[in-house]
């Protein structure tokens, strides 16, 4: 009789969690997860077709999450400044996350070249939000958005550039 294990999708996204945080993305194997899981390997490929989708679907998941904790923190913000702060903050924390792994991913591996379309997502994502804050601020300039919202990104991706050299660019155009 096999063995019935709750939730197990959960259980697996949480063993990827861990290993990638301490091996890598590229010493993170399915067997060593299927181990930890306390499952076969092919119990892991019923749920993900590969490491690749192991890894997008940990990724998706807690970027949905973080999505949620920036709603739920702008739904109370008191002007603008704290609204882009607020989802400033939860890029960066969602980039610190992975960025060992994004920088082990090269133009050889299956679904790098699928960025671009991964990018435009999460950009519309990230301008949705920003247009709540505007909503919420009553301010109405929404015709830069896409621009506001790709320099806010990049804003965030570099390492010298900290919230409050944005804050005073921002401030600026509004």
């Amino acid at each position: 009789m096999p063995k019935i294990i709750e939730d197990l999708k959960s259980t697996i996204l949480e063993a990827v969690a861990n290993d990638l945080t301490i091996l890598g993305y590229k010493k993170l194997n399915i067997r060593g997860i299927a181990k930890k899981c306390n499952i076969a390997v092919g119990t892991i490929y019923n749920y993900f077709s590969s490491k690749e989708i192991l890894v997008a679907s940990l990724m998706a998941k807690n970027w949905l999450e973080s999505m949620h904790k920036i709603d739920n923190q702008i739904s109370s913000i008191n002007d603008l400044y704290q609204g882009f702060e607020i989802i400033y903050n939860g890029i960066l924390e969602f980039k610190n996350n992975y960025k060992n792994v994004w920088s082990e991913y090269t133009p050889s591996m299956p679904f790098y070249h699928e960025s671009k379309n991964r990018h435009l997502i999460f950009r519309n994502q990230i301008e949705e939000r920003l247009i709540k804050v505007l909503e919420i601020t009553n301010n109405k300039h929404y015709e830069y958005f896409p621009i506001i919202t790709e320099l806010l990104i990049t804003c965030v991706m570099q390492e010298d550039i900290n919230f409050d050299n944005l804050k005073t660019f921002i401030k600026k155009l509004f």
